[in-house]
């Protein structure tokens, strides 16, 4: 592990991508198992590792975010059962309020 270098790990960080056209979000993967093995070794006090030299390497930007929209037969069957969900607050009127609006949950917590 100490012969493992920032430079060399960066530029197979790159190549991961580049040449072996694997996803950044793979190529981050290899990344945080390695910071995660160094951070091990230094606390098992494995001889001659001392430092991390993954930590300061940043990883790909990855957007895995997808958009998904319901269709009407998927909004009637949610609105069914939180019609008919037992609890102390009324779920349905607050999917109600979601879908009329198209907010985002989080988006409308943050407006109050």
């Amino acid at each position: 592990m100490n012969e493992i270098t920032q430079s060399k790990v960066s530029k197979h960080h790159i190549d991961l991508v580049s040449k072996h056209n694997l996803q950044k979000a793979t190529a981050n993967k290899l990344l945080r198992f390695l910071s995660h093995a160094y951070n091990k070794a230094i606390e098992w006090n494995i001889p001659h590792i001392t430092i991390n030299p993954i930590l300061k390497l940043k990883e790909y930007q990855v957007n895995n975010n997808k958009e998904v929209f319901l269709e009407p037969y998927q909004i009637q069957t949610l609105l069914e059962v939180a019609d008919n969900y037992p609890n102390k607050i009324n779920i349905a009127s607050i999917i109600r309020f979601l879908l009329y609006t198209g907010a985002r949950k989080n988006e409308s917590i943050r407006s109050y």
